[in-house]
């Protein structure tokens, strides 16, 4: 975790803000499944999730700033697309903004994301990690 990443147009991203980790969250077909099943349940679960990562970042100082995310994805089988993982973000950001470490999740807030997938055998998990935006 002490490499740098480079993007552009951003400057190198050394050092991030916070960081932590959680379960993997339900991917988009969990969550469409659910909610055709009973939309109260999809309610509930979303809630959950919020919840627990609420939990998570509770100790974090509030952020001032534009930032950007790295999710790291540990999986322990590829049965789950990438595009469909991506809509875990929703539960991650709610969950940020609900420990009031983000004041939003809007485009004034949060610039951008880099996602990235790992298969790891018997673990399934993703690490956040948030960054100072350095950009325009």
């Amino acid at each position: 975790m002490g490499e740098s990443i480079h993007l552009l147009p951003m400057k190198t991203l050394t050092k991030p803000i916070f960081e932590f980790e959680i379960n993997t969250p339900p991917a988009m077909n969990e969550i469409i499944k659910e909610a055709r099943g009973n939309v109260y349940a999809s309610s509930k679960t979303k809630q959950e999730w919020t919840t627990r990562v609420a939990l998570e970042c509770r100790d974090f100082p509030p952020i001032s700033y534009p930032v950007v995310f790295q999710l790291d994805f540990y999986l322990s089988n590829r049965r789950r697309d990438p595009d469909n993982l991506s809509a875990s973000k929703k539960f991650i950001l709610d969950g940020i903004v609900a420990a009031g470490v983000l004041p939003s999740d809007n485009f004034n807030w949060v610039k951008g994301f880099i996602e990235l997938y790992h298969h790891e055998k018997g673990s399934d998990y993703v690490v956040v990690q948030c960054y100072q935006w350095e950009g325009e």
